[in-house]
């Protein structure tokens, strides 16, 4: 999409960041996120200065590296809680059942008695009603529901249940910013018609660091 709007991120740099990225936290942990991002900004820079017809050097190193850090930065976190947790299989259940319902509760409120529009410009259909409606489910599943399977509680289910009521619409409507700002409907051929794989996947995104962290405040993550 970036191609698409004239900006010219390095495709080799940030696939082989993401690679880098993703497998790397599995491997070798947190410190491999920090590396990963040191060697996409070099090799962003060393990209465009090998290459001769390079133009608007800092808008397209800017780019490259934006598409790596939206994207794989944030996914690798979800490696490091599959090589780090003893329940890796139950946090990332619960993670993406909040997710889930809270998109859900949003939708279903929101088309029932949505009134006010959260950010009108950017998504017209997402409301303060839908907000809210999102927020009670989100709680109440992170409250009763992942307490049932290991490694969430009472805390930590709330803990997370909390954090997604903010994290998951900023996800939401940030990708929906990003769509009216380059000016598509789709951000991918993927689902065409439905904005996208990334469209599906933005609030998962979002929320995957902050389920390493929470995890790892309640130290339900091994440090080594």
């Amino acid at each position: 999409m970036l191609r698409a709007r004239a900006t010219r991120p390095a495709r080799l740099v940030v696939l082989a960041m993401g690679a880098l990225l993703v497998v790397g936290a599995y491997l070798q942990g947190p410190a491999a996120l920090s590396f990963g991002l040191l060697v996409t900004i070099l090799a962003a820079f060393a990209w465009y200065l090998v290459d001769r017809g390079r133009t608007e050097v800092t808008r397209n190193v800017a780019a490259t590296v934006f598409a790596v850090v939206y994207v794989p930065f944030m996914a690798a976190h979800l490696s490091l809680v599959v090589g780090r947790a003893d329940h890796y299989v139950g946090a990332l259940m619960g993670y993406a059942v909040l997710v889930v319902v809270y998109d859900t509760a949003a939708y279903a409120t929101g088309a029932t008695i949505g009134r006010r529009p959260i950010a009108p410009q950017v998504s017209p259909n997402k409301s303060w009603e839908g907000a809210i409606g999102a927020s009670v489910a989100c709680l109440l599943a992170g409250a009763f529901l992942l307490p049932l399977w290991d490694p969430w509680t009472l805390a930590s289910g709330l803990v997370l249940a909390g954090a997604t009521c903010v994290v998951a619409p900023l996800g939401d409507l940030s990708e929906s910013m990003l769509k009216r700002d380059l000016a598509v409907k789709d951000m991918g051929s993927i689902l065409p018609g439905h904005g996208g794989m990334l469209d599906r996947i933005d609030a998962l995104l979002f929320m995957a660091p902050v389920l390493y962290y929470v995890l790892a405040a309640f130290g339900l993550v091994h440090s080594t």
